[in-house]
């Protein structure tokens, strides 16, 4: 296992050499979220796991969220379009996009086709 820091955008690995990506609360903060979509579907080998949770954009324009915690405030996405974007990537879903903590974050798994 190895664990790599770098811009998601633009990941220096090789295409289809990772075997799992897991997104802890980190595209939410990518202005072009789609572009770290596509590089994370490249660098994913066939059979490969996205691991992910994440704020959906009504939960970021809360009072509270805008007030106190520091995010693009353009092109944001729900589940919906999240989920969408991974499946245009060939990213699909292993099962469904589960909300919790009141719909504040979902949480979900996609495998590289």
């Amino acid at each position: 296992m190895s664990l790599s820091v770098g811009d998601v955008c633009d990941i220096a690995q090789p295409s289809a050499s990772v075997d799992t990506v897991v997104d802890f609360g980190i595209i939410h903060h990518v202005p072009d979220w789609p572009q770290a979509i596509a590089e994370i579907a490249r660098v994913l080998g066939p059979g490969g796991l996205l691991l992910f949770e994440e704020v959906p954009r009504h939960i970021l324009d809360t009072w509270v969220f805008r007030t106190f915690t520091a995010h693009p405030r353009e092109n944001r996405f729900e589940a919906e379009e999240f989920a969408a974007e991974l499946a245009r990537h060939g990213l699909h879903g292993t099962g469904r996009i589960e909300r919790h903590y009141a719909g504040l974050v979902f949480v979900g798994a996609a495998r590289k086709t």
